[in-house]
């Protein structure tokens, strides 16, 4: 399948019954098709998974062929920091269930040298990732997350650790010695453009000084990021914010 407007519907309304990450959503993936996946020559393979005519998981993987390799990937390249599938709420894979069914896509996909699926968080939301539960995988990083329950202030006074409080404290001073600090929150498309045409100049500015490859060097890289702000989904809730010090 291809980005269009049956899988659209049909993907759209799944988030909303999903564990997912805004990473999969239907209106990150094809804005990133759009702009990045099409000129990369990286095709769509949108897997759907049913069972007894229910619709249990998307596999929003993509075959990237170049002239000595075809690679079979997860779609979103390096703009989607956790790369997994879309499963069901309430439905939890069993091992011979989805290795079956692995079984089955890899019969089925097209001609291929190389699967590498990387980036897979170990959970979806509150269930185990079936991909790195049942597959054999390597660790290639750790990432810690915190499910925030009640407001900001109980959190940041009763859960968050003192030190980590004092050290964020300290940030702050530092910063107001070189002027006045301010945290804003876009509340229009134009100051959000404002904020990501900054991050960019920052972001290559950052790569170059360090001797990091610029990824954002290639046009359509800088014009995924652009082309967020456009965005204006029931689905996905893109939120811009920055530190401004001195305006």
């Amino acid at each position: 399948k291809t980005f269009n407007k049956y899988l659209k519907a049909l993907w759209s309304e799944f988030e909303i019954e999903s564990n997912m990450s805004p990473f999969q959503s239907y209106t990150w993936l094809s804005n990133w098709y759009d702009v990045v996946g099409e000129k990369a020559k990286i095709h769509p393979l949108i897997i759907i998974i049913r069972k007894k005519e229910e619709l249990i998981a998307i596999f929003p993987m993509s075959i990237k062929k170049t002239k000595f390799l075809n690679t079979i990937e997860w779609l979103g390249g390096m703009h989607c920091d956790y790369m997994a599938p879309l499963l069901k709420k309430g439905f939890i894979f069993k091992r011979k269930e989805f290795l079956n069914i692995w079984e089955d896509i890899q019969y089925k996909l097209p001609s291929h040298d190389l699967i590498l699926l990387s980036n897979q968080p170990s959970t979806i939301g509150s269930v185990d990732n079936p991909f790195v539960k049942f597959l054999k995988v390597k660790e290639k990083t750790v990432a810690y997350s915190r499910s925030l329950k009640g407001n900001w202030e109980k959190f940041y006074n009763k859960i968050l650790k003192k030190k980590i409080r004092l050290d964020s404290k300290r940030n702050l001073r530092n910063l107001e010695k070189i002027g006045k600090v301010e945290f804003i929150i876009s509340d229009s498309k134009n100051n959000s453009k404002k904020i990501i045409e900054k991050m960019i100049v920052q972001k290559r500015y950052r790569y170059i000084s360090t001797g990091s490859k610029d990824l954002l060097l290639k046009k359509e890289h800088r014009d995924f990021y652009f082309r967020l702000s456009d965005i204006n989904s029931k689905f996905l809730n893109l939120h811009f914010s920055a530190i401004k010090i001195n305006n």
